[in-house]
C-alpha cells in the first residue's frame, strides 16, 4: 500500500475503535479485500464484515423489520400475507447487516457526506421477491450512491426528472458497478447471489454533517407499488395497476460515466472520505 493509504487504515482503525464496533477477532481463513487501497477491510463467505482482522458489529434487519419499517406507510411486498405467515410460523431470515458510518462522517465543498457498509444476504422471499432492502425516498437535495463489491445486486428506482417526467427502472449492478440515485428519487435493494457487499455514500447538498436517523428515511413518503420477482434465472419488475397507471412502464436505466470524473484512476469511493 501507498504510505497515504496507511495512514488512513490508521485513522479508520482509531475511528472505528473509538466508536466501539470493532469485535471480536474474526476465525476465518476465507476472505476477500473490499477496496483495494485498505485491505483491513474484508469479507467472508458467510457474509461477516471485518477490519484489522476483528468483525465489525452490524445492524442486522430481517423481514420482520420489512414489514414493519414504514409505520403506517408499510413496504410493498409481491405477498406480504405470505410474508406474515412466514413470521407467524418462526421463520424471520436475515435480510442484510448494516455497518452506519463506517467512515468519518465529514463535509466536502458544501456538501454533508456519510458512507455506510451494507452486507446483503442471499435468499428468496415467500412471494418470489429475493432478499432486499426496506426501500425508501432520498430527500431533494440528496445524492446517494452506491458501489457493488461483491455478489449480484439488482436495483429498482422510481422518479421525477426535473422537467416533470416520471420513470421507473431496474438493473443488474455486479462488483465494480456504480449506481447514483437522482435527487428525490425513491429505490430498492435486491440481491440476486450473495453474501453481496454495497458501499453506500449520501451526501447532504445544502446541509450540515449531523448524527442520521436511519429509521426516520422510512416514513417520508408512501412507498411504490413495485417490485421484482425471481423468474428463472432472471428477475422480472412487477407493478400494481395503480402503480403502473401513474409511473408508466420501466425505461432504460441511465448511464453512470460521469461519476469517474470523481474517481482516481484504480481507485474506490472510499478514497473520496
Amino acid at each position: 500500500m501507498r504510505a497515504a493509504d496507511v495512514d488512513q487504515c490508521k485513522r479508520l482503525l482509531a475511528y472505528l475503535e473509538s466508536r466501539g464496533v470493532l469485535a471480536a477477532p474474526l476465525q476465518s481463513a476465507d476472505l476477500v479485500a473490499l477496496f483495494d487501497e485498505c485491505p483491513s477491510f474484508v469479507l467472508t463467505a458467510d457474509g461477516t464484515s471485518a477490519f484489522d482482522g476483528r468483525t465489525l458489529l452490524t445492524t442486522p434487519r430481517h423481514l420482520s423489520d420489512l414489514l414493519t419499517a414504514g409505520g403506517d406507510q408499510p413496504a410493498h411486498l409481491a405477498d406480504r400475507r405470505a410474508a406474515q405467515a412466514a413470521i407467524d410460523e418462526g421463520h424471520d431470515p436475515l435480510l442484510y447487516r448494516a455497518v452506519r458510518d463506517v467512515f468519518p462522517p465529514r463535509a466536502i465543498a458544501d456538501c454533508s457526506v456519510r458512507a455506510d457498509l451494507v452486507i446483503y444476504e442471499p435468499g428468496t422471499l415467500p412471494g418470489g421477491e429475493p432478499h432486499r432492502s426496506i426501500g425508501h425516498w432520498n430527500l431533494l437535495p440528496q445524492l446517494e450512491v452506491f458501489q457493488f463489491l461483491t455478489g449480484r445486486m439488482a436495483f429498482v428506482v422510481v422518479g421525477e426528472t426535473a422537467g416533470g417526467r416520471r420513470f421507473v427502472y431496474f438493473q443488474v449492478c455486479r462488483p465494480g458497478d456504480t449506481v447514483a440515485v437522482p435527487l428525490g428519487a425513491w429505490h430498492v435493494s435486491y440481491v440476486l447471489d450473495g453474501p453481496a457487499a454495497v458501499f453506500n455514500i449520501s451526501a447532504n447538498l445544502n446541509g450540515p454533517v449531523t448524527n442520521s436517523n436511519h429509521d426516520d428515511k422510512y416514513r417520508r413518503r408512501a412507498p411504490v407499488g413495485v417490485t421484482l420477482r425471481r423468474r428463472g434465472e432472471s428477475v422480472q419488475l412487477v407493478s400494481t395497476p395503480d402503480t403502473q397507471q401513474a409511473w408508466g412502464d420501466p425505461v432504460q436505466p441511465p448511464r453512470a460515466d460521469w461519476l469517474t470524473g470523481w474517481l482516481h484512476t484504480g481507485s474506490r469511493w472510499q478514497a473520496c472520505t
